[in-house]
Parts: C-alpha cells; structure tokens; sequence
C-alpha cells in the first residue's frame, strides 16, 4: 500500500510540473513516425498492395522555410499462390502452395520546403537514397 501511494504523490507532483510540449521535437527539428501503405509495381514476383510498411523521418530547419534531414521505411510485400504442380530435375514434381514475400527497405537524405510558416505548415519534400530489398518464396 505504501508503495501505491508513493507513486500516487509522485504522480501528482509532475502534473503540477509539467512544462510547454509542442507537436514536433522543437521548433527548428521535426520527426515523423508512421504507417504507411505499400504497392510494389512493374514486377512479376509479387503484384498486389498491401500496408505493411512503417516510416521514419526527421529533420532540421536551416531557415523557416528550408530543412534537411534523412528517412528511412521499410515495407513487406505479401502473394498466397494456390497449390500448383513445379517440375523439378529428373523427371520429378513438387505440388505445394506458395508464399511469395517481397521485403524493402529505403534509406536516404531529404530536403524539405515548407510552404508558409503559419498554424498549418504544408510543405514539398524530396527523397532520394538507396534501397535494400529480398525477395523471399515459400513452399
């Protein structure tokens, strides 16, 4: 019981104390984390969308308007194939069903510009990096 109420007054305490927050880190830094939502396209191995895939992005404001920063986001591709007959060497077959999975994984700078500074800020942003990706198939 002693315990509870120790957390109960400490509690109390850092409400009363509780500073400003804002939306973003600060006021020139900004991160985004999220989900997001993935179509892999012009491919043969994997071909539908799926949202499986998260983000990352942070940044700096070098001016109100201009900010640099870096992303990074994964993403996974999934296709069920139904049981088909595969012929394999030497005359001999395999009949299974088939998982198909497509894993990405982009990372790279970014340059931000930020439309106007007022309460909502649109902006345009640019990504350009590398991407890792494998292409996995289940039986």
């Amino acid at each position: 019981m002693k315990k509870y109420t120790y957390l109960l007054v400490v509690a109390m305490l850092l409400l009363f104390a509780a500073g400003e927050t804002h939306a973003q880190v600060g006021k020139r830094a900004y991160m985004n984390i999220g989900w997001q939502f993935n179509g892999a396209f012009h491919n043969d191995f994997v071909q539908n969308v799926q949202g499986y895939g998260a983000y990352l992005q942070n940044g700096y404001y070098l001016t109100p308007l201009l900010a640099i920063g870096s992303f990074s986001h994964f993403s996974n591709n999934e296709q069920y194939l139904e049981k088909q007959t595969y012929p394999l060497e030497n005359g001999a077959a395999l009949t299974s069903d088939t998982q198909r999975n497509l894993y990405q994984n982009a990372f790279g700078p970014s340059l931000r510009l930020r439309l106007w500074p007022l309460e909502v800020q649109p902006y345009i942003e640019v990504k350009m990096g590398a991407e890792y990706a494998v292409e996995s198939t289940y039986f």
